[in-house]
């Protein structure tokens, strides 16, 4: 054996190389089976991750746009109370302009307004506060309601009176037109809200 080891071998250099194995059909069907089962195997791992990257991505993009519409909103929700701070002011300058300019009512239509007041009112004793002028020109005389007291009161301005039972009240005066006018603003603007 060692005179073969020995010979010179002429050609082509030889390598060696790992013989291929030969199957038989029984077992090579197996390893097609094994192969395929693990290509699957493989194919639906990598559908899981790429699904769970998805998901992940989906979830950042749907937060941003949370977040972005959650800003949007308060901006306009800023806006909305600017709007309506405006609004409110320029209703509080309509009124005091219009109410400002209009002049005082004569005595005769404070009462009107106030025997319109009283019938709404379910008191025994009404006390009626006028302007002192208003007061003088009205005088006891003309009222036929005896429920009535009327009271001069500086404090109230011509034109404007101010009704007072013991459980109920009616302000007739201009800052009270003003305030349910502004009120009334306040209201169509919640609305609209």
């Amino acid at each position: 054996m060692a005179e073969i080891l020995r010979q010179t071998i002429s050609g082509e250099p030889h390598r060696l190389v790992q013989p291929r194995p030969r199957l038989d059909a029984v077992t090579a069907r197996h390893v097609d089976e094994l192969v395929t089962e693990a290509e699957a195997r493989g194919r639906r791992a990598g559908e899981a991750a790429g699904a769970g990257a998805a998901r992940v991505a989906a979830q950042r993009a749907a937060t941003a746009v949370i977040a972005r519409l959650d800003d949007v909103a308060e901006a306009l929700g800023a806006h909305r109370r600017e709007l309506t701070a405006a609004s409110t002011e320029l209703a509080r300058r309509v009124c005091d302009a219009v109410l400002a300019r209009t002049p005082p009512d004569e005595a005769s239509a404070v009462l009107g307004r106030v025997q319109e007041a009283v019938a709404a009112l379910d008191e025994e004793a009404i006390e009626v506060r006028l302007n002192p002028d208003d007061h003088a020109v009205l005088g006891e005389a003309v009222l036929a309601d005896r429920r009535l007291a009327l009271v001069a009161d500086g404090a109230v301005a011509r034109g404007d009176a101010v009704l007072a039972g013991r459980h109920a009240g009616v302000d007739l005066t201009r800052a009270a037109l003003v305030e349910a006018a502004l009120a009334v603003v306040a209201r169509v603007e919640e609305d609209v809200d």
